[in-house]
């Protein structure tokens, strides 16, 4: 969740700047520089991600041991020489037919919707209705992101002390924080 925050965060400063560079492109650099920098991490992502720690090239020892030994503790099937995490049935019906997993579907769709929402338009409603001039729209654009990347740090810190000490269970340390809008795995 942080890196949608992050993202909205570095995503509206940089475009506004980028924009006032006509000598280079003005609007068209912004396509550009993201693809660049999508193309890097792609190319990050293909050297260093593996499907396993078993399959990891630059995997220590005792890493390597503590993914085992959680995996585990978690009392997870799993074979370390595969990519498949879980052997077993996958219940489709009892998927497909939980009021619970269509309750949790329509709340992302209306939550990434309105977000979506957010991030097209707030820089077009400051820029024609409030009259921000580029450069700060980007930075006012940016505030409910960062603001939002300061309390997920946060609340993701006081959730792991909760776990940590033990207080609540994780099942009501999740539903505190997702009734308060605030939640982290």
């Amino acid at each position: 969740m942080t890196g949608k925050a992050l993202a909205g965060t570095v995503g509206f400063p940089i475009p506004s700047k980028l924009c006032q560079m006509q000598n280079f492109g003005g609007w068209k650099l912004v396509f550009y520089v993201f693809a660049g920098i999508g193309a890097l991490w792609t190319a990050i992502w293909f050297w260093y991600a593996f499907s396993t720690p078993a399959h990891h090239k630059y995997i220590n020892k005792n890493e390597e041991e503590y993914i085992r030994g959680e995996l585990k503790r978690l009392d997870i099937n799993h074979n370390p020489n595969t990519t498949k995490l879980y052997y077993g049935s996958v219940p489709w019906k009892k998927i497909c037919t939980s009021k619970a997993i269509y309750i949790n579907l329509i709340c992302q769709f209306t939550f990434n919707f309105s977000e979506a929402i957010l991030s097209a338009y707030l820089p077009t409603y400051l820029s024609k209705v409030l009259q921000v001039n580029l450069n700060t729209n980007g930075y006012l654009a940016m505030l409910s992101f960062f603001v939002q990347l300061i309390f997920q740090v946060f609340f993701g810190a006081v959730t792991d002390f909760i776990h940590k000490r033990e207080l609540v269970s994780s099942t009501t340390c999740c539903k505190i924080f997702q009734a308060g809008g605030i939640y982290r795995s």
